[in-house]
């Protein structure tokens, strides 16, 4: 998935940019213990880090905000 969007997509599901250095970036969303760290590698996330922001999508029960 491209870093990007993944990006777009956590903050569809509430989260919200927290910070993060070089190619990092974290995100944290309230109401939740979950923290996301996104890492951009040649423009894409990694295989896991897309993983974990669908379970704990799941886990928490989140919908997609418009």
């Amino acid at each position: 998935m491209r870093f990007e969007e993944i990006c777009r997509l956590a903050e569809s599901f509430g989260f919200h940019l927290k910070g993060g250095k070089g190619s990092h970036r974290v995100f944290s969303r309230p109401g939740t213990d979950a923290m996301l760290n996104f890492q951009n590698v040649g423009g894409f996330a990694k295989p896991y880090q897309v993983k974990q922001l669908l379970k704990v999508a799941e886990e928490y029960d989140l919908k997609l905000e418009e």
